[in-house]
């Protein structure tokens, strides 16, 4: 439940700003779909398919070790809307290049106007493509600790 309050707080400025959207929160129970553009869904093995029709997949963490889910969006060519996370150098996730960053501190009230601005910019390059190429040597000291 606080996950689905997280959610839904954050596309309170994307309302606000007017920017359609939708947005797949997969659970254990069905809801239906809501008039804001939140999409509740059955919980599924292979979310691929939702991910790589999406303009941008929404991390919004405070850490991650890895942050497989990034891979995978990037590996079907689908951007990040994320907080920074210290991993991304390690896998190839760039600023404007093939995510958008918006730092925790924009969600506070009082920064409104930065997030608004983030959400606008991100907004107008939905279209802007890339291609992601996954590198092993990124990612070699995660695979070494995996694999032992």
């Amino acid at each position: 439940a606080q996950a689905l309050e997280e959610v839904v707080s954050k596309t309170k400025a994307l309302d606000e700003l007017e920017i359609p959207y939708t947005w797949n929160v997969f659970m254990d129970k069905y809801e239906g779909t809501n008039k804001n553009g939140l999409i509740y869904r059955k919980r599924v093995m292979n979310t691929l398919p939702y991910i790589k029709d999406a303009d941008y997949f929404a991390i919004f963490s405070d850490s991650e070790s890895y942050s497989y889910v990034a891979v995978e969006a990037l590996s079907v060519n689908t951007k990040l809307l994320s907080t920074p996370l210290p991993v991304f150098d390690k896998i190839g996730v760039k600023e404007g290049e093939n995510a958008t960053f918006i730092p925790f501190e924009y969600f506070e009230e009082e920064n409104k106007d930065k997030l608004n601005e983030v959400l606008l910019k991100a907004y107008k390059e939905k279209e802007k493509e890339f291609e992601y190429v996954f590198d092993e040597k990124l990612c070699a000291g995660f695979h070494t600790i995996f694999l032992k």
